[in-house]
């Protein structure tokens, strides 16, 4: 019998149906572990968790569009391990995109609501 620890986010990483499974899981017990995502195509944040980690792989570009409803302190970083440019979409620092350079890896903190757009640390 294998045994799980569920309350490891990182547990269940490997299944792609488990994603909704460890963002709940992140959401409920308030891990500090954020939520890592690593994908070859496009990908919208959940703003379920409070830290979300997405690893962009593919050979062509890809955009992460930054979900419409951020609450204070959330965070995410961004991480180009592919060929392909990755575009960050979103309201940050008083543009409306970023562009992650190869190999790099870009921050980004929603710190203040009544600022009403994230910014790159």
């Amino acid at each position: 019998m294998t045994t799980r620890n569920y309350r490891d986010p990182l547990a269940l990483v490997g299944r792609t149906d488990s994603d909704d499974t460890i963002l709940s899981l992140v959401d409920v017990f308030s891990f500090v572990r954020p939520f890592i995502k690593s994908t070859a195509e496009s990908y919208t944040t959940s703003g379920r968790a409070a830290h979300e980690t997405v690893k962009f792989t593919g050979a062509s570009p890809q955009t992460l569009t930054i979900h419409s409803d951020p609450t204070d302190g959330q965070r995410i970083t961004v991480k180009r391990r592919g060929a392909g440019s990755v575009t960050i979409s979103g309201a940050i620092d008083g543009g409306t995109s970023v562009v992650v350079g190869s190999g790099a890896a870009v921050n980004l903190v929603y710190i203040d609501d009544s600022v009403g757009e994230w910014a790159v640390v």
